[in-house]
C-alpha cells in the first residue's frame, strides 16, 4: 500500500491480482464538495467529517441529510444521474475517497445478476424517494395526520399514568396550533 501527497489530494494504491487505485481528498470545513446541477461522475465515501446534502427548492435550502464517517454522499451519480440534484457542504475537516462511476460500474458487471438487479432495483427507489422529497408540499392534512400518529404512538408507547398527562397536557396543545396553520391558510 502507498501513498502520495499532492495538495491535499492522496493517492491510495492497493496492490493484489488487480491494481485498484483511490483517490483520496481533505475537504476544508464549510468548502463545497458537490455543486447542485454540476456533472455527475463520482461519489465520496467518507472516512473522517461531516457534510450536508442540501437542495434549492422553490427558492429555499433544504437540508436533506447529514452524513458522516462510512457513508457516500454523491451515490446518485454512480447509478446514472447525469447531472447533480443536490449540493454537499463539508460541515467539518473531511478525508473522503473518490468512487468513480468507472469503478463502480465494474464492480457491478463482476457481480453475480442478482446482486446487479438488486441494486438497479434500490437506485431506482432511492431516486423516486428524493423526487418524493424535493417536489412535495406538505399541506395542513399531511401535517395533522402526521402529528396525530407521533401523537398516538407516543400513547401506545407510554404507561397509564404518562399516557394521561400527555393527553392533559399535549393533545389541547397540538389542536391549538394545528388551528393556528388553519386560520392562515
Amino acid at each position: 500500500m502507498l501513498w502520495s501527497n499532492v495538495s491535499h489530494r492522496y493517492i491510495l494504491i492497493f496492490m493484489s491480482k488487480e491494481r485498484v487505485i483511490l483517490e483520496r481528498r481533505f475537504i476544508p470545513k464549510g468548502s463545497i464538495v458537490i455543486h447542485e446541477g454540476d456533472d455527475a461522475y463520482s461519489a465520496f465515501l467518507i472516512q473522517s467529517g461531516m457534510v450536508s446534502v442540501y437542495s434549492k427548492v422553490g427558492g429555499k435550502t433544504v437540508e436533506l441529510a447529514q452524513l458522516g464517517v462510512g457513508e457516500i454522499c454523491g451515490e446518485m451519480a454512480l447509478i446514472g444521474e447525469e447531472k447533480r440534484n443536490a449540493s454537499v457542504r463539508a460541515l467539518e475537516d473531511c478525508n473522503m475517497i473518490v468512487i468513480t462511476k468507472t469503478s463502480f460500474e465494474e464492480k457491478i458487471r463482476k457481480s453475480d445478476a442478482t446482486i446487479q438487479a438488486v441494486v438497479q432495483m434500490l437506485m431506482e427507489r432511492i431516486k423516486s424517494a428524493n423526487s418524493d422529497v424535493l417536489s412535495r408540499k406538505m399541506s395542513l392534512t399531511d401535517l395533522s395526520q402526521a402529528s396525530n400518529r407521533i401523537y398516538e404512538n407516543i400513547i401506545a408507547a407510554s404507561n397509564e399514568d404518562d399516557a394521561a398527562k400527555i393527553q392533559e397536557v399535549l393533545k389541547p396543545e397540538m389542536d391549538r396550533f394545528l388551528g393556528a396553520i388553519d386560520k392562515l391558510l
